[in-house]
């Protein structure tokens, strides 16, 4: 995989469905022509609502080994967001998507 598409969430039970089909339904084109394969990772930042059940529901929906969902605890922030976030992708290039 070339690129990781990073999601962080919190309290977006209302837009998190939308961000994650979006980002699941890229296309990204290698300079020869063919399509490169990516990831996409949301990270759940201490969510009050319902966001990571709906995470879970998307997840058994999607069946993709290039959709992670990690459930992580209020990290401060959303700069400390990003970075936790960050650190989960393993990939040359990492893009950002709010939710």
């Amino acid at each position: 995989m070339v690129c990781t598409i990073v999601i962080p969430a919190r309290n977006g039970e209302k837009w998190i469905r939308a961000a994650v089909e979006s980002a699941m339904t890229q296309t990204f084109i290698a300079s020869d022509g063919l399509p490169e394969r990516y990831e996409v990772i949301v990270r759940d930042d201490g969510s009050t609502d319902r966001t990571w059940e709906e995470l879970e529901r998307i997840k058994k929906e999607v069946k993709s080994k290039r959709l992670k969902i990690v459930r992580g605890e209020a990290s401060g922030g959303i700069g400390k967001s990003f970075q936790a976030a960050f650190d989960l992708a393993d990939t040359e290039f990492v893009c950002i998507m709010g939710q």
